[in-house]
């Protein structure tokens, strides 16, 4: 494996990003829109007109449905070049381009449903042993997606001021992932977002994602451009930095919007 490099988006060039990059991926939750939420008016405006210049793949832990509703709806309006979209959700265990006036599957890698079963069950019995069902729910903690289970400890809809203060360093979900680590040794198994824990077939994560990205598209990982929040070893963004994409690290949206802003200009100064 090449030596991993992760830039900082306030050191990362426009004019370096652009030129060596053939897709521009992001993650979604933290980068594009702060988490279950719809992208700003702002973001959703630079990041419209960023899909009329180049490719650009979505790459996240969330299901289709919430791509569409924290990005798509608020992009497609705006005149979105679709036909330059990568739709890569719960974390690129599906891929989605549009062809034939639709949105349709490149792949999808689904987890056995009598397997599911199990996962779930068992994701009951840990979380109530380490007492993380004790706090206040907010919708629906277990979801089944079909290729991948999400845990979110405390529920879905639960607000983003009080996620964002309930498990910082991922310290809390730590032993529910290595007890089901333990369990479903075939299975991958991870910290996700702000509150939970996202289970999918063995290998299949960001760098995975990030592998088929290029191979679809025809292009080398070093040629496609990544930007996440989780960049630290660990977090659900690394492996596409062990994929070989160029990537970088932003703290949050704002970060995002600050640099995509550069990007499009210089785009724009070339067209």
């Amino acid at each position: 494996m090449s030596e991993v490099i992760i830039t900082e988006y306030n050191d990362a060039h426009a004019q370096a990003i652009c030129k060596k990059s053939s897709v521009l991926a992001f993650d979604l939750d933290g980068t594009l829109a702060s988490s279950r939420q719809p992208m700003s008016d702002s973001m959703a405006q630079v990041f419209a007109v960023i899909t009329q210049f180049v490719q650009v793949a979505i790459i996240t832990g969330g299901r289709l449905a919430l791509v569409h509703s924290q990005i798509l709806d608020k992009i497609i309006p705006l005149q979105a070049n679709v036909a330059h979209l990568h739709l890569m959700p719960t974390s690129g265990s599906s891929y989605y381009v549009w062809g034939d006036g639709d949105w349709t599957s490149v792949y999808e890698y689904n987890i056995p449903k009598h397997e599911r079963e199990q996962v779930i069950a068992s994701i009951n019995k840990h979380a109530h042993d380490l007492h993380l069902d004790e706090d206040k729910s907010w919708g629906v903690r277990i979801e089944d997606r079909g290729s991948q289970i999400t845990f979110s400890a405390l529920g879905q809809d639960a607000p983003l001021s009080v996620k964002e203060t309930w498990d910082v360093d991922g310290g809390k979900r730590i032993p529910l992932v290595e007890r089901l680590r333990k369990e479903f040794p075939s299975l991958e198994i991870h910290v996700g977002g702000l509150t939970s824990v996202d289970i999918s077939l063995r290998g299949i994560d960001k760098q995975f994602a990030i592998q088929q990205l290029a191979k679809h598209i025809g292009c080398e990982t070093s040629q496609i451009t990544f930007l996440g929040d989780r960049m630290k070893i660990g977090g659900n963004d690394y492996p596409a930095a062990v994929a070989g994409a160029r990537v970088i690290h932003v703290n949050n949206p704002d970060n995002t919007l600050e640099l995509c802003k550069k990007i499009l200009e210089y785009y724009k100064s070339q067209d």
